[in-house]
């Protein structure tokens, strides 16, 4: 089976007061595609993708990986293995 698209979400929730300093390192790190500050649950959602299941936990996980950041009080991943996106057009094409 081939894997067009994998990656991640993941949703950080900081200690309060440190959820610009936690936006600000999530977009230093390796594998990070985006990332928005967000009101609700959690304070930052980052996209991460990688080319297998190791290096996207390696992303994620490792010494230097996201979870990593100071000021995180918790995370939470959402793995993904398939999404789309729209052309100029609004017609769905898969990634």
């Amino acid at each position: 089976m081939i894997i067009l698209s994998l990656g991640a979400y993941v949703l950080i929730t900081s200690e309060a007061g440190a959820e610009n300093d936690v936006f600000k390192e999530v977009r230093k790190k390796d594998g990070v595609v985006s990332a928005d500050k967000v009101y609700g649950v959690c304070d930052v959602v980052a996209k991460v993708q990688a080319e297998s299941i190791d290096a996207l936990k390696e992303k994620i996980t490792c010494a230097n990986g996201v979870r990593s950041i100071k000021n995180i009080r918790e995370s939470r991943t959402l793995i993904f293995y398939k999404g789309f996106t729209k052309d100029k057009d609004g017609k769905p094409i898969d990634v």
